[in-house]
């Protein structure tokens, strides 16, 4: 048999426990295999990945959770009823062009991402503020118009206004 992965983990996330399955294969082809429970708090959650990190782990998987589905869609429906906020920006983006519950589920996935950065980057998280999709927006548009314009046959060049006080 092949190993493809000398040192990975398997994660089974549970409603207040999370077991995690390590799985390490020697040069001679043994398989040393360690389980362990953890517990579903931020300290717990830190627990493991420490845990992880220590048996520099190189993949990780993560069985499909219906708790953490419905926690994050749970956490985007909350934050796409703030204000002033990148992520309920986004999800509003996001309306304009899909229906709610998709809006919903791509919003999730932002806030599963933003949860994988700051645990692995060990870094408190820095909003990007509600008008960082229209700064983009202008911007795309502005390039956009360009090569149009470009494709027509015209030589075309933008500078931004100054701004009057």
């Amino acid at each position: 048999m092949e190993v493809l992965y000398e040192r990975c983990c398997g994660l089974d996330v549970h409603k207040k426990t999370v077991v995690a399955c390590v799985m390490i294969t020697s040069p001679n082809g043994r398989v040393q295999k360690s389980v362990r429970t953890f517990g579903t708090t931020t300290a717990d959650i830190l627990d493991l990945r420490d845990w992880i990190d220590n048996q520099q782990i190189s993949h990780l998987a993560l069985e499909g959770n219906v708790y953490l589905r419905a926690t994050l869609a749970e956490v985007s429906w909350c934050l796409s009823r703030m204000k002033d906020n990148y992520l309920s920006s986004q999800y509003h983006h996001f309306t304009r062009r899909m229906v709610k519950p998709k809006a919903i589920v791509a919003c999730f996935h932002s806030v599963a991402v933003i949860a994988y950065h700051v645990l692995t980057k060990r870094k408190p998280y820095q909003d990007l503020g509600p008008t960082y999709l229209d700064s983009l927006t202008g911007e795309r548009m502005a390039k956009q118009a360009l090569r149009r314009l470009d494709a027509l046959g015209y030589d075309v060049s933008i500078t931004p206004k100054e701004v009057q006080a």
